[in-house]
This record gives structure tokens, sequence and C-alpha cells, in this order.
């Protein structure tokens, strides 16, 4: 179940980074530098807490 939701994670991670890099194209220099390290952050930020659920279920078991 948990490989299932972390699929359709990474599938709207795919769509959304996308998304953005489209609209990275129509940016200036910093801005995109900018928003390339957020969204750089958040996409670390979900797959650590991503693992660390995993971790979480494996120590119940």
């Amino acid at each position: 179940m948990l490989l299932s939701r972390m699929g359709s994670i990474s599938v709207k991670r795919d769509v959304a980074s996308s998304m953005t890099f489209s609209k990275l194209q129509s940016l200036d220099g910093e801005d995109r530098l900018g928003l390339f390290i957020i969204i750089k952050i958040l996409i670390i930020s979900t797959s650590s807490c991503l693992f660390f659920l995993q971790l979480q279920q494996l120590f119940k078991k």
C-alpha cells in the first residue's frame, strides 16, 4: 500500500516539476534559480518524510 502511494506521489511530482519547468523558462535568471532551489528543498523534504514513514512501519511489525 505504501509503495502504491509513493508511486502516485512520484507521478504527481513529475507532473508538477514539468509544469514548473515550463513556467521557469519565462522567468529571468535569479528568480529561476530561487524557485529551483525551493522546489529541490520541497522534493528532498517529502522524500525524507516518506523514508521516515517507511522506517516507522518497519519498526511497528
